[in-house]
């Protein structure tokens, strides 16, 4: 969690609780695909970047499918 505390916020001195409530316990509209999941944050969430950066550090690429043609 180093990368929170270079944004300037009350996040970067908050204990793990405090973040985990700000960051993910917003409204917002879920949207699931076959290869992904789309949240559709509300345009006054002060977090989004911060959200990004975290879903992005956090996203784990799947290998290539193997194909036996």
């Amino acid at each position: 969690m180093n990368f929170i505390k270079q944004v300037k916020c009350d996040l970067a001195a908050a204990q793990p609780n405090t973040v985990i409530l700000e960051l993910f316990k917003v409204a917002t509209q879920i949207k699931q695909y076959k290869d992904r999941i789309v949240l559709h944050l509300p345009s006054a969430y002060p977090f989004k970047h911060l959200l990004h950066t975290l879903t992005e550090r956090l996203h784990i690429p799947r290998p290539p499918a193997f194909n036996s043609t």
